[in-house]
């Protein structure tokens, strides 16, 4: 059906990284408008195997804007990292 619409929630911006480019430029270039906003609060996860403890973690791989957004956390444990998509 032409006339069937599809609704989407997307990441426009988010307070450490700045706006999400890849979602910005994909509604600039799309007929698309926003119905609305909303604001939440975002809560990051650690996960390993079940056995693991946090001082045996070297290494962690994230997205770039989560790897940025948790750095504090990784560089406080020391951790290197590597981002995936």
């Amino acid at each position: 059906n032409s006339d069937a619409q599809s609704v989407a929630i997307v990441p426009i911006e988010n307070s450490i990284e700045g706006t999400i480019n890849i979602v910005a430029d994909a509604l600039a270039q799309q007929h698309v408008f926003a119905h609305g906003e909303i604001h939440l609060d975002i809560n990051f996860g650690l996960y390993a195997t079940r056995d693991s403890k946090i001082e045996n973690i070297k290494k962690v791989y994230s997205i770039a804007p989560a790897i940025s957004q948790t750095s504090q956390y990784i560089h406080k444990h020391q951790f290197s990292y590597d981002y995936v998509d």
